[in-house]
């Protein structure tokens, strides 16, 4: 899903892209600032991009949600040693 920061129907764009155990988290700045946002404050940047981020579902990011680290790590040591 693609939500828009800023839509202006500029031609160019900035899409936000978590990675594979990210999510809207992975944007925030600080407690108050979200990334995408802070890019608003330069004109130059406003005037000529629209900005969104893409989220995106993942089987692992749930597997993470429900506590499940200690499974994650036992699969990233089998890839690794294997």
């Amino acid at each position: 899903m693609i939500e828009f920061v800023t839509r202006n129907n500029n031609k160019n764009l900035i899409l936000f892209i978590h990675g594979f155990i990210g999510g809207i988290d992975t944007w925030n700045y600080s407690e108050h600032d979200f990334f995408p946002s802070l890019l608003l404050k330069d004109q130059k940047i406003n005037e000529q991009y629209d900005i969104a981020h893409f989220l995106y579902f993942t089987k692992l990011l749930n597997l993470i949600a429900k506590g499940n680290n200690h499974l994650l790590t036992h699969i990233f040591l089998l890839i690794k040693y294997q």
